[in-house]
């Protein structure tokens, strides 16, 4: 009667020492121990089993660090262990090897020989196996087995109540997680959703990495932003779609997840444990993927978790969509102020312009030689400015995508290749040249334009450029002027300009690079138009 009694406090000290724990992984621990102390086993185990129906967690107790280390893998669930998964039922053996389920031992694992197993249930699901080894009398009993059953019932109980503890506080990180991000990437005016979206989930989740990737064409993804242990080097890298998780994704629209994926992306093979992949929407409707991976051997995710995720990349998908409206929104405002520019421009400086223009030609007349000379310099250096201020007002009005506008064409290369000038060329257009030039007399214009600027930043030493592009006596011209060194005695290379002279002769036209009297150089570069002239 003694004997029972000290069992049974025994049991309730177990039980006790089981249920004071929250911390699941400190709860298997505890329970292992306590199994150990209340039959007298020198080792015991807690297996809990996976989605795939083997161990995906082993806790031992009884094996130092070293001997663990030695023995290796932990075991999966075959043999003997395998049987109490396929078949939930208390084993209790004297001889472990005298069981033909028994399959040995691994290398440098301690001998064993008397067993017992039960299993732990949750709900009425089996949760895991409770294994234990080598009594301290010799055999189990079955009272030894009673007592791990009524202890596993209770383990049952604590597992359950510490993993609903975690997912009670998991929820919680979850959610002022996804309150913080929601807040940073909505009031966010960098545009950057996705990289403070990569950047919150990679500690929240515990991943190795994350990766965001949107759809190029029918057959291939690119990594729009990464992050993680060597994810440096992969933004912008291309992967392919067919045959992979990120591809199935796209074609289903639906979360998955795998317990291991191996993939490579930018020339790195890479081998991750969980992963998730959740589809979402870019900017304009581009297909994504975001991508949650976590090191081998890492805790799988849970449904939850996969849901939070979702979750979390349709908020991305929001803050993406209003970043694109915050930059229509801020490139309306710009056109506007660019339209408002445009006529204050005409309808103000052109004008006043023109006018003492007028003033000027009505007044030279009435001058003597040296002064109507004078005033007639002035004169043309007021049509000039009117010429350009034209020019910056057709460039302010037109919508800069008109890809058949000469005028913007050149425009676009003379703000491209001068763009380490410290005073950018004057432009000046004059004549129907939209109406009047062609797509590929367009091209010809452009190329002209591109080398002759090229020419005159690589070796005139200019610091005044000035560019013309014009219509006159039915044909086409266009004429760059710099203030530099001049021309070269023999200039090493004349490709670009032999090209030049090519297009001019090809069009029945005329090139000419010629020195300018007051210093510098001058490019002529002028063709026929074919056609009457527009009224």
């Amino acid at each position: 009667m003694a004997d029972i009694e000290a069992r049974l406090r025994s049991l309730l000290q177990a039980n006790e020492a089981v249920v004071s724990q929250l911390d699941l992984g400190a709860v298997l621990k505890r329970i292992v121990q306590a199994a150990v102390e209340l039959v007298g086993a020198r080792y015991g185990a807690l297996g809990v089993i996976g989605p795939d129906g083997m161990l995906e967690q082993f806790i031992h107790v009884g094996l130092d660090a070293a001997e663990a280390r030695a023995i290796g893998a932990p075991p999966e669930g075959h043999g003997l262990l395998g049987a109490l998964i396929h078949d939930p039922h208390p084993i209790r053996l004297e001889h472990l090897g005298d069981d033909p389920r028994s399959t040995g031992f691994p290398a440098h694992h301690p001998p064993m020989d008397s067993f017992v197993g039960v299993p732990i249930r949750i709900r009425g699901e089996v949760f895991g196996n409770l294994y234990l080894t080598e009594h301290g009398e010799g055999g189990f009993t079955a009272e030894d087995t009673e007592l791990l059953e009524t202890l596993a019932a209770t383990a049952g109980i604590a597992i359950d109540n510490a993993r609903l503890y975690e997912e009670s506080l998991r929820r919680e990180r979850w959610a002022a997680a996804a309150a913080e991000m929601s807040a940073a990437m909505f009031s966010d005016k960098t545009g950057r959703p996705l990289q403070l979206l990569a950047d919150k989930l990679v500690p929240l989740t515990d991943a190795a990495a994350v990766v965001v990737a949107s759809t190029v064409g029918d057959g291939a993804l690119c990594v729009d932003v990464a992050r993680g242990h060597g994810a440096d080097g992969w933004d912008g890298a291309v992967l392919p779609r067919a045959g992979t998780l990120m591809g199935r994704v796209i074609e289903s629209w639906q979360p998955l997840q795998v317990t291991e994926q191996s993939m490579t992306i930018g020339g790195e093979r890479l081998q991750w444990g969980p992963t998730v992949v959740v589809p979402m929407w870019g900017a304009a409707r581009v297909p994504m993927v975001l991508t949650i991976a976590r090191p081998p051997g890492g805790v799988r995710f849970t449904e939850h978790d996969v849901d939070l995720a979702a979750d979390l990349a349709e908020q991305a998908t929001i803050a993406l969509e209003m970043a694109r409206a915050r930059a229509d929104r801020e490139q309306l405002a710009l056109m506007d102020e660019r339209a408002r520019i445009a006529r204050d421009l005409h309808d103000h400086v052109i004008q006043r312009l023109f006018g003492a223009g007028l003033s000027l030609q009505s007044i030279s007349g009435r001058l003597p030689g040296e002064a109507r000379t004078a005033v007639s310099d002035q004169i043309e250096t007021l049509d000039a400015a009117i010429a350009e201020i034209r020019t910056v007002i057709f460039a302010l009005r037109q919508p800069r995508a008109s890809l058949g506008s000469v005028r913007h064409r050149v425009v676009d290369v003379v703000a491209e290749v001068s763009a380490s000038l410290e005073t950018p060329p004057r432009v000046v257009f004059h004549g129907p040249l939209d109406v009047r030039t062609d797509v590929d007399l367009a091209e010809d214009v452009v190329a002209v334009v591109r080398e002759g600027l090229s020419n005159v930043i690589r070796h005139a030493r200019a610091r005044e450029i000035s560019v013309r592009v014009a219509i006159a006596e039915n044909a086409l011209v266009v004429e760059i002027d710099d203030d530099g060194i001049g021309i070269p005695a023999a200039p090493a290379r004349r490709s670009g300009v032999d090209n030049l002279e090519q297009r001019a002769v090809s069009r029945g036209g005329e090139f000419s690079v010629t020195a300018q009297s007051a210093g510098g150089t001058r490019l002529r570069w002028s063709v026929p138009l074919t056609g009457s002239e527009p009224l």
